[in-house]
């Protein structure tokens, strides 16, 4: 056996163990001028949440991949949230700020919520 019998053994064995399906693109959204650091799914799966370099987050439907709403900060976002309930979105940014939004309208809940550095992570 050659190795590129080998490695063809070796793939379609992992392939069987694993049950590996084939890569394939399900959905491809274009609105973030730069790096997409994190997303969010909506719990039904409606709307998806994105965060990016280009100091935005927005909120796209799942179904036809139009934006629905923007939402600006300072500084990149390189995190995003659903509330359970799916009314409320958090994003996290390295302005130091959380802000929450209605993903209704789009308005903020309230003046955003600073901290002492760089937001990472945020989640309900």
């Amino acid at each position: 056996m050659n190795l590129d019998q080998f490695v063809g053994w070796w793939k379609d064995l992992l392939e069987q163990v694993f049950m590996l399906p084939a890569p394939m693109q399900l959905l491809v959204f274009l609105a973030h001028g730069l790096i997409v650091y994190g997303i969010a799914f909506s719990p039904d799966d409606a709307l998806i949440l994105s965060g990016g370099e280009d100091r935005l987050a927005l909120l796209w439907q799942r179904a036809d991949g139009k934006v629905r709403h923007r939402f600006a900060h300072e500084k990149g976002v390189p995190t995003v949230a659903f509330h359970p309930t799916r009314d409320i979105l958090a994003t996290g940014s390295y302005d130091n700020t959380v802000r929450l939004w209605h993903s209704d309208t789009g308005q903020p809940l309230g003046a955003a919520i600073r901290h002492a550095d760089d937001v990472n992570a945020v989640a309900f």
